[in-house]
């Protein structure tokens, strides 16, 4: 068997493994992502992604390290109601006996998208940087609360179409992208997974940007904010 064979046989063994794992074919398509916000003020989020897939074994982690923070603090314990299933029905998955931030799930023959869905619970107090915060009146969403990402790709090249439904008349910043808006939901551009759990979003009923873009500067700089009243908004002009 000559070198070139060999290569051929080592390639096509690859291949079909990599078509057995049920990993998603994430060069066709994004994974998309919708949280629907509207239970903010009662501190639940539904958060549902769509995973394209191939049928196999499919190992998926919830957050555990995330930016800014130095022990795996992921608020895996805020999750509640976890589902998947695909075409309709029901698709039984197993949490790893090693580790709770990870599911193991047997994509059937025949299915291509798999449908992921759960609640997120707010701490009943400001979070952090890992688990979030929300009031009546606002939210401080890190998207790492919200989603669950696939074993075996790099998380830079793990794409994600994130949108978002906020309550009725609530206003929002994020260094995100939008793509479309459309009432009190907003879709953002493709993003990777590394860029999303960066890119947190505020929302609010009491919402005000505040241009601080110096004097010549060509790229424009604002701070926003949020707040539990329109009078906390206020800042005083020896502060600007």
């Amino acid at each position: 068997m000559n070198r070139a064979t060999c290569r051929l046989m080592v390639f096509l063994g690859v291949l079909m493994a990599a078509c057995a794992t049920g990993l998603p074919a994430q060069a066709n398509e994004p994974i998309t992502l919708t949280v629907d916000a509207s239970g903010a003020p009662m501190k639940i989020l539904h958060s549902n992604m769509v995973l394209p897939v191939t049928p196999g074994p499919l190992t998926l982690y919830y957050p555990k390290w995330v930016p800014g923070l130095h022990e795996p603090a992921g608020p895996i314990g805020n999750v509640a109601g976890l589902k998947f299933s695909a075409n309709g029905k029901a698709i039984p998955w197993e949490r790893d006996l090693s580790d709770v931030f990870t599911f193991h799930v047997v994509v059937p023959a025949g299915v291509a998208r798999l449908d992921v869905s759960f609640d997120y619970l707010e701490p009943s107090s400001f979070g952090g940087p890992a688990a979030g915060s929300a009031t009546d009146k606002l939210l401080d969403l890190t998207w790492n609360q919200v989603l669950l990402y696939p074993a075996g790709t790099p998380s830079s090249r793990i794409v994600y179409q994130p949108s978002i439904v906020l309550p009725p008349g609530w206003k929002f910043a994020t260094a995100l992208p939008v793509e479309n808006q459309s009432g009190n939901r907003v879709t953002f551009r493709p993003v990777s997974l590394n860029r999303l759990v960066d890119s947190p979003l505020i929302a609010g009923e009491y919402y005000r940007a505040y241009d601080v873009t110096p004097p010549g500067e060509p790229i424009h700089h604002e701070i926003d904010l949020v707040a539990d009243s329109r009078a906390a908004l206020a800042i005083s002009p020896a502060v600007q």
